[in-house]
């Protein structure tokens, strides 16, 4: 059912799942929606925080968002997060329905990466995935450890366009995406891979470098 997460036991044999957090009040439901994105924080044993991407519907407002919030695991009972500690971290209003990433990870490096979709404007003449001051159609990593400047997060100084005076995001780590749903590390050289959806043509596997434009909407694989 769109709007929950589960816990269920960590064995073969686990037939039992309960409740782990509940956002059906909150999560959209149309075609590519839902939550789409789960990340333990580092230090969650500690801290109890979990971190989830899903779609608002904010019916009464701009229709759907893309919303990144901060939760925490009830103190009492680790098998249940509180839905009423959300913290906002990103809030970005979806210019057409679709197309919206969906994966978030921590890195080693303890930042947030978050995969924002190009919301569908790729071929219609949006390109907001080569559109420097929008955050869709990228890859972005924050600090969710240091506040900063009324955020919920920072720019990690080492991210590429920190300090831009140009209006590029500075949240941008890496930029050109289509529909990047998927993206992971290697467990031993610490290299990230991203799956990045094609239109008609090709689907993609980018090695993500930091800076890089991986060229959608110019390009799709080599076309």
């Amino acid at each position: 059912e769109f709007g929950l997460i589960y816990v269920f036991p960590n064995n073969p044999q686990g037939s039992t799942k309960k409740v782990f957090l509940d956002l059906r009040n909150k999560v959209a439901t149309f075609v590519q929606t839902g939550i789409l994105g789960l990340a333990f924080h580092p230090n969650y044993k500690n801290n109890r925080y979990i971190y989830v991407y899903y779609v608002y519907n904010n019916a009464s407002l701009t229709g759907f968002i893309s919303r990144i919030s901060r939760f925490t695991t009830n103190a009492n009972n680790p098998d249940s997060a509180l839905s009423s500690s959300e913290v906002v971290m990103i809030d970005k209003p979806v210019e057409y329905p679709g197309h919206y990433g969906g994966k978030i990870a921590f890195g080693r490096d303890g930042y947030l990466y978050i995969s924002l979709g190009d919301a569908g404007t790729g071929s219609t003449g949006g390109d907001l995935a080569q559109d420097m001051t929008s955050l869709k159609g990228k890859l972005l990593r924050i600090d969710v450890n240091m506040p900063s400047g009324g955020l919920n997060y920072s720019i990690p100084v080492s991210n590429p366009f920190a300090g831009n005076t140009q209006g590029i995001k500075e949240e941008i780590y890496a930029s050109g995406f289509r529909n990047m749903w998927k993206f992971s590390y290697d467990s031993v050289t610490n290299v990230m891979w991203g799956a990045d959806v094609g239109e008609h043509r090709y689907e993609e596997i980018n090695l993500i470098q930091k800076g890089k434009n991986y060229g959608w909407n110019m390009m799709e694989g080599f076309h």
